[in-house]
């Protein structure tokens, strides 16, 4: 009976150390797959970090370079044989505009600063993507804090609302909502009926930020 008993508890403990050395092996086998998950999830986040920002940068591209000859379908045909980007005058104005947008309005702009936006913002030779700067340099002045240079930002935008090309017409429109000089109104009015979609947009929205009402 004793030797029946061992037998049995032998049989039981062989049992249990099967069935343990089975659950060690199959929570390894887990770990290991849950490892490999992991890194396939980690690998997946890497990838799509890189893949958003590969395009916000192509976006950025797009945008300030090739994006814009793009856009304007009235560009006319450049005197140039080469495209601006190419051009290392273009590409230093470009570089200037992206510093001066970095300031943001913090402070006025110094003396070699301010000769440069008044070069750009009187640009009037070339097409529209050679001298898009000059919608640049306007809108840039108008977010001065110095009183005098925002007053040349408003002749500037005055006459930016003449020219040629939309890109320019529609910065200027905002540099003069940026101002809030309600005597720009009547300037901005006549461009609700531009040729250009975001011209009328932004004529729209800066009348309304004027305190104009504009009918639907």
């Amino acid at each position: 009976m004793v030797k029946r008993v061992h037998q049995i508890v032998g049989f039981v403990v062989i049992k249990i150390v099967l069935l343990i050395k089975e659950m060690h092996v199959s929570y390894s086998v887990m770990n290991n797959e849950l490892k490999q998950e992991g890194q396939s999830l980690k690998r997946r986040a890497v990838l799509a970090l890189i893949t958003v920002g590969c395009c916000l940068f192509l976006t950025f591209l797009i945008w300030k370079g090739l994006g814009k000859q793009a856009m304007m379908g009235e560009v006319k045909a450049t005197p140039w044989s080469n495209d601006p980007l190419n051009d290392p005058t273009y590409r230093a104005r470009e570089k200037f505009i992206i510093d001066m947008i970095a300031l943001n309005g913090s402070r006025p702009y110094n003396s070699k600063e301010l000769r440069f936006l008044r070069q750009l913002a009187q640009m009037k030779e070339g097409d529209c993507l050679w001298r898009d700067h000059r919608g640049d340099a306007i809108y840039l002045l108008s977010w001065s804090p110095d009183p005098e240079q925002r007053k040349e930002a408003y002749h500037f935008a005055i006459d930016g609302l003449k020219d040629p090309c939309w890109y320019i017409r529609a910065l200027s429109i905002k540099a003069l909502a940026r101002l809030k000089t309600k005597n720009a109104i009547p300037s901005i009015l006549p461009l609700l009926n531009d040729t250009h979609p975001e011209v009328r947009k932004q004529a729209k929205k800066a009348l309304q930020q004027l305190g104009y009402k504009v009918g639907e």
